[in-house]
């Protein structure tokens, strides 16, 4: 039986297309409103929670300089407050947010240091604590790797993944997975229904995997991923030969996808087989924003993207490959993407930035169920 999700990671998508539709939106059980706009220059990256802690989710955007932070408070009604803006002292690219528990989330930044900010009660983000890192950091993950409610933070650096576990108010050094080279995507989900997740790590050549349980072996997209030979918590198994590309974990049918773009059409590698999907041009190849969600409340993961024309699709999984479901024209292409529920509906909104780097963009959800 095919496991069903109701979360999915965040991805970076390498694709030239995915559809060839054009129906703006689909009225019903299955829906995108008209896009709202909240002006601000220079935003790039975006991500969400209730930072203030008064049970809206807020979004809080890191803008091109590495340093400018600006933060939409939520109203709790699908809209926005106006930007709050601040400068921090250095410029660093990788961030993300860390939850903790029934507290507010923490902002967690990562260069030669790993530095965590919360926001005071003025508005205003405080450094909390600082730890030097061994290594630069290359990729950064925020994971509940221990499951006892509150997100350690994973370090990806040119050998290794350091973990940082949650302690009270601080992090402690808590292990390492040792690493060939470098990592361009870490990804934490529990990716063969048992309950209990795996780290899987996508290299420029190779996808490497960490169980609990043991060593996973592809034996069909059918079966999904099968875990034999228990060998403890650390690397258990590896796939070499693979391009550069998306790692995706399609909730919906439990399959972990690698997907690289060509020209004019994207191809997605699951359970060790090669699938094409369908092509809006022979074009060379684009890169697209994509997030899975589930919209509709059915317990089903459907898979966002919005590639360089501005439109935003969303894709189902069906007996192992992705197919459109609806879209929605944005005006502009986007370059980060998010999704949370902004009106305590249950069923969250669409959030972006809009290419030109001015605009943060929200896209109600008009799903029914």
């Amino acid at each position: 039986m095919r496991r069903r999700s109701q979360r999915g990671p965040l991805a970076w998508l390498l694709v030239a297309g995915l559809c060839g539709c054009h129906a703006e939106h689909v009225v019903g059980s299955l829906g995108l409103g008209d896009v709202r706009q909240y002006p601000q220059p220079e935003l790039a990256t975006i991500a969400v929670g209730d930072f203030n802690a008064d049970t809206h989710i807020d979004v809080v955007s890191q803008a091109r300089d590495g340093r400018t932070l600006c933060l939409f408070l939520g109203n709790g009604d699908g809209s926005l407050q106006s930007p709050r803006c601040q400068t921090l002292a250095s410029s660093v690219p990788l961030w993300t947010v860390q939850t903790q528990g029934a507290g507010p989330p923490k902002l967690v930044r990562a260069a030669s240091d790993l530095v965590r900010f919360s926001l005071a009660s003025d508005g205003t983000w405080t450094m909390t604590d600082q730890t030097a890192l061994t290594a630069p950091a290359q990729a950064l993950l925020s994971a509940d790797v221990d499951e006892d409610g509150l997100d350690d933070v994973l370090v990806g650096e040119a050998a290794s993944i350091e973990v940082f576990q949650a302690a009270d108010t601080s992090l402690r050094r808590a292990g390492r997975y040792v690493i060939p080279s470098s990592p361009l995507q870490l990804l934490h989900d529990d990716l063969n229904g048992d309950h209990r997740p795996e780290l899987a790590v996508l290299l420029s050549d190779r996808l490497l995997v960490w169980g609990q349980t043991g060593q996973a072996v592809w034996s069909g997209c059918g079966a999904g991923p099968q875990f034999t030979h228990p060998l403890g918590p650390w690397l258990v198994s590896g796939w070499k030969g693979l391009l550069p590309g998306l790692l995706v974990f399609d909730g919906s049918l439990g399959l972990l996808r690698v997907i690289r773009a060509i020209p004019g059409a994207g191809f997605t590698f699951a359970c060790g087989e090669v699938a094409l999907l369908p092509a809006v041009s022979a074009d060379t190849a684009t890169q697209v924003t994509g997030v899975t969600s589930d919209l509709d409340g059915d317990g089903l993961a459907e898979l966002l993207v919005v590639a360089s024309d501005g439109v935003l699709r969303v894709m189902q999984g069906s007996d192992g490959f992705l197919a459109p479901r609806t879209e929605r024209a944005l005006g502009t292409a986007v370059s980060s993407l998010q999704v949370a529920d902004l009106d305590h509906d249950d069923r969250p909104e669409v959030i972006a930035v809009s290419a030109r780097h001015d605009a943060l963009l929200v896209v109600p959800n008009l799903f029914r169920r």
